[in-house]
């Protein structure tokens, strides 16, 4: 049952909480400074068997020096599948159970054919908007670096109803002391995310049901959504053959987190022997995450 994941080091804190789609996921990438890995002897040396599947280091940006710097990135794209499986239309599978028909002797009424031309992969996937922004502001405030930070991100699944958001800020000041002999660095982050996830059984479902039905039967039981009835009996109800909008569409299952993460830390070079220096990384890494889920 072990884990094969890196251990993950932002800014010093080794993070061991997993929550929502992940420690990557979480992070604001115009947050990131350095990026860089440990693997083998040079990872366990340091830290041990956390890191015996290698270890990413992250450093994040830091403030600097003189007046007020306000940076504003916004960026917008659009992602969509460039590929769909290749199955029959509507009006092709009526003309298969018709040969079917003739074969096997069984009568057309039997295959419970209905008069739609459904392509239900058209039906599941939509082009995927994401829109990801962020402004920071950095300089130094009577010699006190520092840099605050402020991200928004709004991500689209070409799946129907997937969505990720995430919103993250962060502040990291950078005072020394004592004639430069006592570093400080501070760093905080507090992250908010929200994942729809989508059915991904519909994309499967979506391959294989019948492209004779509709989508929607206002006569339908199952909330206006076109299902098979006699389940018990109807061998096209196997392996989970629900409406794949139906799938995507009434089935509510979301995941909310927030999580802070953040650190202190002291470099003191001894005044008595400069090339002796006493280090401290004290740090926390806090998260509370739910999970909803609801199929009607």
């Amino acid at each position: 049952s072990a884990s094969n994941n890196p251990l993950f080091v932002i800014d010093g804190v080794p993070i061991g909480l997993e929550d929502g789609p992940g420690v990557l996921s979480a992070l604001n990438p115009d947050d990131i400074a350095a990026f860089s890995v440990l693997k083998d002897a040079s990872a366990a040396a340091i830290y041990g068997s956390r890191g015996s599947n290698g270890v990413i280091i992250i450093s994040t940006k830091r403030g600097g020096s003189g007046d007020l710097k306000i940076s504003l990135t916004t960026k917008a794209s659009i992602s969509s599948n460039i590929y769909n499986q290749n199955v029959l239309t509507g009006d092709q599978y009526r003309e298969v159970a018709k040969e079917a028909s003739l074969v096997s002797g069984v009568s057309l009424s039997d295959f419970n054919l209905g008069t739609s031309n459904t392509d239900w992969q058209k039906e599941i996937y939509q082009n995927a908007l994401t829109t990801d922004h962020s402004i920071s502001f950095s300089g130094g405030l009577n010699k006190l670096p520092y840099r605050f930070s402020l991200g928004h991100l709004d991500q689209d699944g070409t799946l129907r109803t997937g969505n990720f958001k995430r919103n993250t800020i962060t502040l990291n000041l950078n005072p020394t002391f004592f004639d430069g002999h006592l570093k400080v660095n501070l760093n905080l982050k507090g992250i908010s995310q929200k994942e729809k996830k989508a059915d991904e059984s519909a994309i499967y479902t979506a391959i294989t049901f019948d492209p004779t039905q509709p989508v929607r039967d206002e006569n339908s039981i199952y909330g206006g959504y076109w299902q098979y009835y006699e389940v018990a009996s109807n061998p096209a109800v196997l392996h989970g053959h629900n409406n794949p909008i139906s799938k995507i569409e009434q089935v509510n299952d979301q995941v909310s987190s927030l999580r802070s993460i953040g650190n202190i830390q002291l470099d003191y070079k001894l005044h008595f022997l400069p090339d002796l220096k006493v280090k401290l990384n004290t740090g926390f890494d806090i998260a509370r995450g739910t999970w909803d889920y609801f199929v009607p």
